[in-house]
């Protein structure tokens, strides 16, 4: 599986629970497909490299960092839009009827 985003986390938890051995690496090692790119053909690829004995799994680490990790974006995020609504808030409109009309189509 290649890790490129946050996408490819809960399918490997699921893959993990269930028993399977699963393999993350890392999307630059493993990037040399030629000609027209698709998930189909970077399935093969993987399959390809993976029956060879090419790749070697990246590091994961353990659950507990990885839930603490999550809850530290998830209050950051939450932080982050207090301080956007609070910076809101605090900046002075002088004439609301502008503000409410350049909102109506």
């Amino acid at each position: 599986m290649e890790s490129t985003g946050v996408y490819w986390i809960p399918l490997y938890e699921l893959l993990e629970s269930r028993g399977f051995t699963v393999l993350l690496v890392n999307a630059r090692h493993v990037k040399n497909v030629s000609g027209r790119k698709s998930d189909v053909l970077d399935c093969q690829w993987l399959q390809q490299l993976m029956s060879f004995g090419l790749l070697h799994g990246a590091f994961r680490p353990g659950d507990q960092v990885c839930v603490r990790r999550a809850l530290t974006a998830q209050c950051y995020f939450i932080a982050k839009i207090f301080w956007l609504v609070s910076a809101f808030h605090s900046y002075p409109v002088r004439e609301p009827t502008l503000v409410a009309d350049s909102f109506v189509p």
